[in-house]
């Protein structure tokens, strides 16, 4: 697989590795929002791993894992 950068008003990074990455693009920044379709990530373990490094860079972190496969316009929060 390879690596990739998108950039829009924000930077998307895809591609191995990439996890440990997300405090770079973070600097100053005191929260921030995680958002992740409802069970492969969590399942996979990559959203604690996320939200760990995230805190360790002093990051407060909420999760918002409600986006299903295929989402719409239409999409609202469960909770």
């Amino acid at each position: 697989m390879t690596n990739w950068t998108l950039h829009l008003p924000v930077p998307v990074e895809f591609g191995a590795g990439c996890v440990h990455k997300p405090n770079r693009y973070l600097a100053g920044a005191r929260r921030a929002l995680l958002v992740t379709g409802r069970h492969a990530m969590k399942a996979a373990g990559v959203t604690d791993r996320v939200c760990d490094i995230l805190a360790e860079a002093g990051v407060e972190v909420r999760v918002f894992d409600s986006i299903t496969s295929d989402p719409n316009y239409d999409e609202k929060r469960e909770n």
